[in-house]
């Protein structure tokens, strides 16, 4: 039960911080996140293991992009949302 109402805690504020991150141009990660902890807090809270199951996931694909960055100085490449590139580009 504590588990599951902290996902669900937990999902709402990264979920909140991922939207605002976006408005800002920053990183599209965390609001998808935020979704699936929210869901798998609340799947938890219903007594559902799935919600154990969702997490991992989540936690898995939180992971998978630094397997595959490249750790050598500027190797790393992002690609702007289109409403982000031309405010990016009058800076």
């Amino acid at each position: 039960m504590f588990v599951g109402a902290l996902l669900t805690i937990l999902g709402l504020l990264i979920g909140g911080g991922g939207a605002w991150l976006i408005a800002l141009c920053g990183s599209w990660h965390y609001l998808p996140a935020g979704i699936a902890l929210l869901a798998a807090g609340s799947l938890l809270l219903a007594g559902n293991a799935a919600g154990v199951w969702l997490y991992i996931l989540t936690w898995l694909a939180t992971l998978a992009p630094g397997a595959t960055i490249s750790w050598r100085p500027g190797s790393a490449t992002t690609s702007l949302p289109t409403h982000c590139q031309k405010a990016d580009a009058r800076r």
